[in-house]
């Protein structure tokens, strides 16, 4: 109360009611699982297979040290998911001139049994600015942006013959980052870009869908030779 009282100005007064003060707003926002229940969800095409989601959390500090600091954290999902299970084409079971079982049992899968893809794209921004020193505008930015993506496809070639894919793909998106305490934004590598704005960079990386950063993948064939078609090997299990 003292220094207040001794404040000569004002903006003095103000701040030094400010730096007494140590607040933390916090606002979030989470719509998870977000679809539109059109259409059958057996067609691939249906708007039903789809699914969104967007959360959002926001965070406006002050403090004895700091000025000002404002933080944002949000993501938004996408997720995609048909399953046609299993349904095989039987060319000859209905031949009645083949009695051969092994003949008749033959079967073919044309489309994968399911498929699911997800998208997300995750964006964190956080500005800092302190209050000394007072002769410069001592503000710090950071700033990340990733963009994932999975899939998994499913296939029963037949019966017997599966496979299985996954993949995982991990890119970012590119940002201009404002270089320590300076007015000069710098791309990823430090070098200093002057012929686009922050956005125009971000948006020309997001139209390449990002900076790979990694990617992985696996596929796994099974097969289980139909020895239950043969008598005299119908006890026997055999898997590849």
């Amino acid at each position: 109360t003292e220094n207040v009282n001794n404040a000569k100005t004002a903006e003095e007064k103000q701040e030094i009611k400010d730096r007494s003060l140590d607040v933390v707003t916090v606002k979030s926002l989470n719509l998870a699982g977000v679809n539109v229940n059109l259409g059958n969800t057996k067609y691939p095409w249906s708007p039903s297979n789809v699914k969104v989601g967007y959360y959002y959390t926001g965070m406006d500090a002050k403090t004895p040290i700091i000025k000002n600091e404002n933080e944002t954290d949000q993501k938004l999902t996408l997720d995609y998911g048909f399953s046609l299970g299993s349904k095989f084409i039987r060319p000859f079971s209905k031949v009645g001139w083949i009695k051969a079982k092994v003949i008749k049992d033959i079967h073919f899968g044309l489309l994968p049994n399911a498929f699911s893809f997800n998208t997300q794209l995750r964006k964190y921004d956080n500005v800092r600015t302190y209050r000394e020193p007072k002769d410069i505008d001592y503000t710090f930015e950071e700033r990340r942006f990733n963009w994932d993506r999975s899939y998994n496809l499913q296939w029963s070639f037949t019966k017997d013959l599966k496979l299985n894919f996954n993949a995982t793909n991990m890119a970012i998106v590119d940002q201009l980052q404002k270089w320590g305490i300076t007015d000069e934004y710098r791309n990823e590598k430090g070098i200093l870009i002057t012929d686009r704005t922050s956005n125009e960079y971000m948006m020309e990386s997001l139209r390449k869908f990002g900076r790979p950063k990694s990617y992985n993948h696996n596929i796994d064939l099974s097969y289980n030779v139909p020895l239950k078609n043969i008598k005299i090997l119908s006890w026997i299990d055999l898997n590849a």
